[in-house]
């Protein structure tokens, strides 16, 4: 008589069949992921910027002292830095005024417009000095997603979506 024994595990032929749907489901997932990735770095980039612009104003009213939010080489895609600004220049000089953050580069599929607006100076009330609104508008060469970091005169950055609702009054 024979052993018949209930056969455990897959065959090979079963083995590949899975391997190369999960392969076509994963090829087929790669765009949505890229989309995501791409969404993402806009929204982190805008909520950065934002948190930054906090953190100065909070500093200057607690310190009694100028802040200023400032544009590595006029390009905020470059990065910014945020400074006691303690001889009220509106420059960094070494020794005098203290370096608070330093933020890196963003992505380079990332782009940020802000018209002609290169730093914000939070002076110890809380509001901005030489400039009135302003607009930083954070978009990507990958998606269609942009996110607008309004900044107003009393200084509070707020973010806004221009997808889903007008960002007038920046």
């Amino acid at each position: 008589m024979r052993n018949c024994r209930s056969a455990k595990g897959f065959t090979l032929i079963e083995l590949l069949i899975t391997l190369a749907l999960l392969g076509i489901l994963a090829f087929m997932a790669i765009p949505s992921v890229q989309l995501m990735i791409a969404n993402q770095a806009v929204s982190n980039v805008s909520s950065d910027l934002m948190t930054d612009l906090l953190q100065a104003r909070s500093i200057a009213m607690s310190r009694n002292k100028p802040v200023v939010v400032s544009s590595v080489d006029s390009d905020w895609t470059k990065g910014w830095t945020i400074y006691i600004d303690g001889d009220r220049d509106g420059t960094f000089t070494s020794g005098t005024d203290t370096l608070v953050i330093t933020h890196a580069a963003v992505d380079a599929n990332l782009s940020i417009d802000s018209g002609t607006v290169t730093q914000f100076v939070y002076e110890p009330s809380g509001f901005l000095s030489l400039v009135s609104n302003a607009s930083l508008a954070i978009t990507s060469t990958q998606t269609s997603r942009r996110r607008t970091v309004i900044v107003s005169k009393p200084g509070r950055p707020r973010i806004c979506d221009p997808a889903a609702q007008s960002c007038a009054g920046s």
